[in-house]
């Protein structure tokens, strides 16, 4: 984890979804860049990453959703409304590049379920 970085963990059903693009495996990086590991959840299992827009706490934004690999996020359904189950950890950072004034908010989740 950076140093410049909140990380906090909240109830996954407090997190409501759209996926604005389909998955890829989400991949460790080290000293800033990408290495051929896969990242894992706290359970040990393998993650895909998708971005989506998000509700959380009546705010909304883009963010980044990782999922364990099983749930296959490619088949979950572009443009519909999802909502978290379990646990998420949500990572909230300063957003490099033009944008120097955001955050960049990262959220992995135990689950997904449909409907708002």
């Amino acid at each position: 984890m950076a140093i410049n970085s909140l990380v906090f963990e909240v109830d996954a059903s407090t997190i409501a979804f759209i996926p604005t693009a389909d998955s890829r495996p989400a991949y460790a990086y080290e000293n800033g860049a990408r290495t051929d590991k896969q990242r894992t959840n706290e359970a040990g299992q393998p993650l895909e990453s998708l971005t989506a827009v998000a509700t959380f706490l009546g705010q909304q934004g883009d963010v980044r959703i990782s999922l364990p690999q099983h749930i296959d996020a490619k088949a979950l359904p572009f443009g519909s409304v999802l909502r978290g189950q379990g646990k998420a950890v949500i990572t909230a950072r300063p957003a490099s590049g033009d944008n120097a004034f955001g955050l960049a908010v990262s959220i992995v989740i135990d689950g997904v379920a449909s409907g708002k």
